[in-house]
């Protein structure tokens, strides 16, 4: 947190934790303690299926799923989101004393309900019920927290099953894809119901395409595909819930946003799907590439889809060395900076 605002605090409104600590393997942190050998096997309700790796690209990862004859039980499943924002809220206080930021609000970023049932070899009816449950009850301690602290709860959902079942036509998926593929709707809808009723503001973290190995390719993305997730998300969305922002990873990994105007064209379509209070946030700050290309793909946004464009980084700041981070940082500041002046003229 401190790092963020010491060179991005004049253009940060929303503030985060960061991808460290548990959160820097995203869902694999929870699929770890799953299949814990330490754990006695009788009160464990996973096992691995599939031995591979815990490190490297999603594909090769271990794969694992519930134990023959067990159904899950939601206060069986180890999920502490509750626990890391617990321990997130003390700091975040501290940084809005120190920066004398009052205005700031705190990023509570929780994994999908879906990836996690799907990603653990979990989804069917009976287990997929516990994991809606389980997130239900970390949610609303979240919320609890927040509100005890006096602190204001951006909570974002980051689900790039939605993207990747959104850009995968449905020849290509095996199934059962292909049917999680055509009741995505309901899946994305049953994930804003379980927002506590004193939670008004989320964000979509929901088209990220997976970096954990650095190595995502944006070359080769078509971003009509962040258009078609969007769609069917802002389709059910319950009145009452305020979707503050929805990301738009165009860097991945190593691989900065392409700076050609054409492949964002597409986005234009998004002034008929976003409500008019929802803001774009372009993922494109990225510390292999000069800020200069990031300042021009930028406007070009802004002038495709006439809104005003939030800046992100690539997904995995927690995951760079300091100096990548620090770079990134920078570019999204001075990007930021200079859609303002441009603004202002």
């Amino acid at each position: 947190m401190r790092t963020h605002l010491n060179i991005a605090g004049e253009t940060t409104t929303i503030l985060s934790g960061g991808e460290t600590r548990r959160a820097i393997d995203w869902i694999l942190y929870y699929f770890k303690k799953m299949v814990d050998e330490n754990i006695p096997e009788e009160d464990r309700d996973f096992e691995v299926k599939v031995p591979g790796r815990w490190d490297g690209p999603y594909p090769k990862l271990t794969q694992i799923g519930p134990i023959e004859g067990r159904i899950l039980d939601p206060d069986s499943l180890p999920l502490d989101y509750a626990d890391i924002v617990a321990e997130d809220l003390p700091v975040f206080q501290r940084m809005q004393d120190e920066y004398n930021r009052p205005d700031l609000k705190y990023l509570y970023a929780k994994p999908g309900v879906l990836d996690m049932a799907l990603f653990s070899g979990s989804f069917r009816p009976e287990h997929y019920e516990a994991w809606l449950e389980a997130d239900r009850k970390q949610w609303e301690m979240v919320s609890a927290l927040a509100r005890a602290a006096g602190v204001r709860l951006v909570s974002q959902i980051d689900s790039p099953t939605h993207l990747l079942l959104s850009m995968t036509p449905e020849e290509n998926l095996p199934e059962p894809w292909r049917r999680y593929k055509r009741h995505l709707g309901d899946f994305v809808l049953q994930q804003f119901q379980n927002a506590p009723a004193d939670v008004t503001e989320i964000a979509l973290h929901d088209k990220c395409r997976g970096d954990k190995d650095g190595k995502a390719n944006v070359e080769d993305m078509n971003f009509r595909a962040f258009v078609e997730a969007d769609e069917r998300t802002f389709r059910v969305l319950p009145s009452g819930l305020r979707v503050v922002y929805s990301e738009y990873p165009f860097a991945a990994g190593r691989c900065p946003a392409p700076t050609e105007r054409e492949p964002y064209e597409i986005m234009s379509e998004l002034d008929d799907i976003l409500p008019k209070d929802t803001h774009i946030v372009a993922g494109i700050a990225h510390e292999g590439q000069p800020v200069e290309d990031q300042i021009r793909i930028a406007e070009q946004l802004e002038d495709i889809t006439q809104r005003k464009v939030w800046i992100s980084g690539a997904c995995g700041n927690g995951r760079l060395d300091q100096e990548a981070t620090e770079t990134r940082l920078g570019n999204s500041n001075a990007t930021v900076l200079a859609l303002r002046d441009r603004q202002n003229l």
